[in-house]
């Protein structure tokens, strides 16, 4: 039986412009202690979504700063934090994400569709370029 994250998985996919979840191996294979989220897009492997969902949240200590007088102390907090290696990144070719809840899971995944196209549209233009380079090249020799 799917999971319900799984079911919003493929219907946020389902619901890009470009993509279907059929154009993903979409798995999630449980790991000691968090299970893993893994998306790889079948025409191009390299592109892929590898995240790490903890089984349950974690203590996490945050500053609390007073408004007027005293020192600042700190306080725990229970969190649910997800870590995913992308390819594509927002800035490199491979990044780390962490998301604090199922909605930014799901926002990050979809931010991570937008890249994937971006970067396979972008693919022939490049490919022209390098060849109009390598042309002007040969041409000075």
């Amino acid at each position: 039986m799917e999971s319900r994250l799984s079911i919003q998985i493929r219907e946020r996919i389902d619901a890009h412009k470009f993509f279907k979840a059929r154009d993903f191996s979409i798995s999630f294979p449980k790991k000691e202690g968090h299970t893993e989220l893994s998306i790889i897009y079948l025409s191009e492997p390299q592109y892929k979504f590898i995240a790490s969902i903890p089984r349950k949240q974690s203590k996490v200590r945050e500053p609390i700063t007073p408004i007027f007088f005293g020192s600042p102390t700190t306080h725990e907090v229970l969190v649910y934090q997800v870590t995913a290696s992308v390819s594509p990144g927002q800035l490199l070719s491979e990044q780390e994400e962490i998301y604090e809840d199922d909605k930014q899971l799901l926002d990050g995944i979809y931010a991570w569709l937008d890249r994937v196209q971006e970067y396979l549209l972008a693919g022939p233009l490049f490919r022209q370029m390098e060849e109009q380079e390598n042309g002007r090249t040969r041409q000075m020799k």
